[in-house]
This record gives C-alpha cells, structure tokens and sequence, in this order.
C-alpha cells in the first residue's frame, strides 16, 4: 500500500498558539482505502508554565475495511494532550 499526508499550519502570539488543519489517505491491500481529516489547537504558555504544551485534536476518520472503524462507518473523536518537558 501506499499514502500521502497534506498539513497546514499558522502560529500565532509568538508561536505559543499553533493551528494546524491535515488530511492523510491511506491505501492498502489488507485494510482498503481510508483517509483521515484533523484539526489542532496546540497552546504553550510562558512563565512558570513554560514547558507545558496543551494540544486539543478534533479527528474524523472514514473509509477502510474489515472493522478499521466501528462497524465499517466514520469515527469522528476529540482528544486533549498534555505534555511537559522538564
């Protein structure tokens, strides 16, 4: 198989604020063709909290075959990270 991922980002307020838009196609021959679509919100604020990296995902996936996804439909999810770096 085979895929491709496309991603568009823009910072803002000196790059402590991240969007980012991406869409990935997968092909293969176990899973058939499915393609994902997600949208980032990456917040990194300052002072005592520097090095912390809050990040919101919004994600729909759609397509594939063989249960990739409940029942074969579109998996829509959001998830929220935390991430610190000491």
């Amino acid at each position: 198989g085979h895929a491709w991922k496309a991603k568009a980002l823009y910072n803002l307020f000196e790059d402590r604020l991240q969007l980012v838009a991406a869409y990935a196609k997968y092909t293969t021959d176990t899973r058939g063709d499915s393609h994902d679509l997600y949208f980032d919100i990456d917040y990194k604020p300052t002072g005592w909290a520097k090095g912390l990296t809050l990040r919101d995902r919004m994600e729909r996936s759609d397509g594939g075959a063989d249960n990739l996804n409940p029942g074969n439909e579109y998996f829509l999810y959001n998830r929220v990270m935390i991430d610190y770096k000491f």
